[in-house]
């Protein structure tokens, strides 16, 4: 019997209390020895013959895949280069306002101290 209940079919590895699920499922014994191989199972040609995406792509492609890889990559370093740089050109835009906003405001004598010192002088 299989831990939880059923029969024992041809083929498979049987579990007992002392051998765990995992160790069966993964096809091997807790010890590290290789399971019997399950028969009836499709060799590769047939599981390429049943369901041909299984195959390996040719050389050629696997290089056209690789390039059009590459280009994607290029595009998007570039976009997200010129994102940075427009980015770091408009705060270097926005410091240089500021710092004409500050000299223009420095420069720029107050509007009550000159009433001021005139009564000052007068007084």
């Amino acid at each position: 019997k299989l831990w939880g209940g059923g029969s024992r079919r041809q083929g498979q590895v049987a579990v007992g209390a002392a051998g765990g699920g995992a160790a069966a499922r993964s096809g091997r014994e807790p010890h590290g020895r290789r399971a019997a191989v399950v028969e009836g199972m499709p060799t590769h040609a047939e599981v390429i013959a049943q369901n041909p995406l299984e195959a390996p792509a040719p050389f050629w492609d696997n290089v056209f895949y690789a390039f059009n890889g590459l280009a994607a990559f290029l595009i998007f370093s570039t976009v997200l280069g010129a994102f940075v740089l427009c980015c770091l050109g408009a705060i270097t835009r926005l410091e240089r306002l500021e710092d004409r906003w500050a000299s223009a405001r420095m420069a720029k004598p107050k509007q009550g101290g000159r009433r001021r010192e005139d009564e000052a002088k007068q007084s």
